[in-house]
């Protein structure tokens, strides 16, 4: 599973991660449960932190003023985003569910 992937997963059931340098933070909506994910979130991290990252540095790329746009750079960011689908990650979590 994909990093993007698993970064979907989490939000799905209402934790939303984010990345302050080379630390995952987590947002977690009441109700959700991290401690379930927090070994995912461990084995992943440099994945999880990639995929972060490319999200940041898209958000940037195209929220310029369009004078300032790099086609070229925001083209080669979403190539990378597309690698970064393809790849598998260590271990998928079993269940994505709040239940214990």
């Amino acid at each position: 599973m994909s990093a993007e992937k698993l970064l979907d997963e989490f939000a799905s059931v209402g934790i939303h991660l984010l990345r302050d340098g080379d630390i995952i933070l987590a947002d977690v909506v009441e109700g959700a449960d991290l401690v379930l994910f927090r070994g995912h979130i461990t084995e992943n991290k440099p994945a999880l932190l990639a995929a972060l990252r490319l999200r940041e540095q898209i958000v940037v790329a195209a929220s310029v003023a369009q004078a300032a746009f790099d086609r070229r750079q925001y083209d080669a960011l979403w190539e990378r985003w597309h690698e970064l689908q393809e790849q598998n990650l260590t271990r998928r979590p079993a269940t994505m569910t709040n239940e214990g």
